[in-house]
C-alpha cells in the first residue's frame, strides 16, 4: 500500500524589514569592506560600529547610520522607498543633532563627530558630488547640496575645536581621521583649510 502524503501548507517567507536590508548591505559593503572605500571614507567607516553599538537607540548616531545605510542600499539596489526613508531620518537626525550641539541633549563629542562625517557622506550620495565632477549646485528645499555638504564638513571643523578645548575624554585617532577627511574635503574642492 501506498501512503499518501499531504503537502504540508506553504511557510511564510522570512520578512526582513527595508531598514535591516538596509543596515546588512551597508555593513557588508560599507564597513566590512571599507578598504575598497576611497581612503578618507574607509578609515573613518572602522569606527561607525563600535561606537554606534555604544550610542542609544534613537541617538544622532543612530539616526545617521540609519539613514546612510538607507541611502546606500536605496541607491546601490535602485529601492526608492529606502531613499524616501532615507531623507525622513536624514531630518530627524539634523533637528537631533541641532539640539545636541545647541546643549539641549547629552550626545558624547565623539558619536557628533561621526554623526557630522556621516551627514556629509550621506550629502555625497545624495547628489552624487565627487571630486572629478562639478559640484552640483541644483536647489532643494535647504539650499543648494554643495552648501549642504560643505556644512557638514564645516560642522566637523568646528566639534573638532570644541572637542579639543573641552573636558570630554575624546579618541584622539577619531580626530586625526575626522581631520584627515576635512582637509581632503577642502583640497578636493579648492576651498581653504583651516588651521
Amino acid at each position: 500500500m501506498v501512503a499518501i502524503v499531504k503537502p504540508s501548507a506553504p511557510q511564510p517567507a522570512l520578512s526582513i524589514s527595508l531598514d535591516e536590508q538596509a543596515f546588512q548591505y551597508w555593513v557588508q559593503t560599507n564597513v566590512s569592506h571599507a578598504k575598497s572605500l576611497h581612503e578618507a571614507a574607509h578609515e573613518w567607516h572602522t569606527y561607525v560600529l563600535p561606537y554606534w553599538v555604544k550610542a542609544k537607540p534613537g541617538s544622532c548616531l543612530h539616526l545617521a547610520v540609519s539613514t546612510l545605510s538607507r541611502a546606500v542600499f536605496g541607491r546601490a539596489r535602485n529601492v526608492p522607498q529606502a531613499l524616501v526613508q532615507a531623507g525622513k531620518s536624514y531630518a530627524q537626525c539634523l533637528a537631533r543633532t541641532q539640539q545636541a550641539v545647541s546643549g539641549q541633549l547629552h550626545e558624547s563629542m565623539d558619536e557628533l563627530l561621526l554623526t557630522t562625517m556621516l551627514m556629509g557622506y550621506f550629502e555625497n550620495i545624495r547628489y552624487s558630488i565627487s571630486g572629478t565632477e562639478t559640484p552640483v549646485k541644483k536647489a532643494d528645499a535647504v539650499g543648494s547640496s554643495f552648501t549642504n555638504v560643505f556644512c557638514h564638513y564645516e560642522g566637523a571643523t568646528g566639534l573638532v575645536e570644541i572637542r579639543r578645548r573641552s573636558s570630554e575624554v575624546t579618541d584622539i585617532t577619531l580626530d586625526k581621521v575626522a581631520r584627515r577627511q576635512i582637509v581632503s574635503f577642502h583640497i578636493r574642492f579648492k576651498l581653504h583649510v583651516h588651521d
